[in-house]
């Protein structure tokens, strides 16, 4: 303990003011009374956390720019804890980087798929550095040989060369493309954990990691039992190739479950069931949600400090900045807010 406090003191001190600035359930309650885009500007204007990202903004703020603004955040964090932490933890960190790669191909997807041939705007200045992908030939790209071009190098290069194009559209399929590029993330990084990271808080690692696998899994059969159970037989091809505490004994019975119903019954006697024990009507996302900030909370209390501690800020504050994009997008659309949390 003695170790990890002189090693990581300053890192957990980092993250506790950095965590002090994240919105909190108030927050969100005053952003669903929302009534236009221009009041969440204004809200987010005056929030210690999010004051410095919309001043930077030029005005008015349009959408578009809002959205992105809050999009880069989970980045611009990540290049705070990476400067801030020692040379063995930036490889680890590193994979922070890999996990907004496979968000910028899935954007470049969708322009080519639209057919926008103007090209997003470059990545995060931090990000467009250190990235393995080429985010400014990925933000221009034409077809889909340059976007291939564009990710030489990344851990995603070969699964997508992998993938084939449709002869009409010349793309692959894009749902196809977004599962592999997940679990390619989490295969990854899970495997470096296991097999090479050597630092302080790899056990804490693994139990991050392995939890969110297994969680973001159990979302995916529950939604495929709540909206597509005809689908079912394909779940295999869905999931995280990770089995953390969700063994593949349990991942059998909840497909072959009869019912939504029935899979929460065989979840509620896993090791997840406190997640699970009253889900009814509730947004699968915001299930997911809740379970992971909970446990990212504890580690970063009572936890002894390791990168571990960085890791579960960054989760929080995806988590954080995806429930924000869910609102603006609601507000945006003339849709309750709180029916998007």
């Amino acid at each position: 303990m003695l170790k990890a406090t002189m090693r990581y003191g300053a890192v957990r001190a980092k993250v506790m003011a950095m965590q002090g600035k994240l919105l909190t359930e108030d927050d969100f309650s005053r952003l669903c009374e929302c009534t236009g885009l221009s009041d969440i500007v204004s809200y987010l204007r005056g929030h210690k956390g999010w004051g410095d990202i919309i001043a930077e903004l030029p005005t008015p703020v349009t959408p578009d720019r809002l959205v992105r603004a809050v999009s880069e955040r989970v980045w611009r964090e990540s290049e705070k804890l990476y400067r801030f932490s020692n040379i063995d933890d930036k490889t680890f960190l590193r994979f922070s980087l890999c996990r907004g790669e496979y968000t910028l191909i899935l954007a470049a997807m969708r322009r080519l798929i639209s057919e926008d041939s103007g090209g997003d705007e470059a990545a995060y200045g931090f990000y467009r550095i250190k990235s393995s992908v080429d985010t400014t030939a990925l933000a221009t790209c034409k077809n889909w040989e340059e976007l291939l071009d564009a990710v030489s190098g990344s851990i995603f290069e070969g699964g997508l060369r992998k993938l084939t194009a449709d002869p009409d559209t010349r793309l692959p399929n894009y749902r196809e493309a977004s599962v592999l590029l997940e679990n390619t993330y989490y295969r990854e990084v899970f495997s470096y954990i296991s097999k090479k990271y050597a630092g302080l808080g790899k056990m804490q690692l693994e139990e991050l990691l392995g939890r969110e696998a297994d969680l973001l899994n159990i979302i995916s059969l529950l939604r495929l039992q709540r909206y597509f159970p005809g689908s079912l037989e394909k779940a295999d091809r869905l999931l995280i190739p990770i089995h953390y505490r969700l063994s593949p004994a349990l991942t059998e019975a909840i497909i072959r479950a009869r019912n939504e119903a029935e899979a929460l019954e065989l979840l509620k006697k896993s090791k997840y069931g406190q997640s699970f024990s009253d889900i009814s009507g509730s947004r699968l996302e915001s299930v997911y949600e809740n379970a992971m900030s909970g446990f990212c909370r504890k580690l970063i209390r009572v936890a002894e400090p390791s990168v571990c501690t960085a890791q579960a800020y960054l989760a929080l504050k995806e988590i954080e900045c995806k429930r924000l994009l869910r609102v603006i997008e609601a507000v945006k659309c003339g849709i309750d807010p709180e029916k998007a949390l």
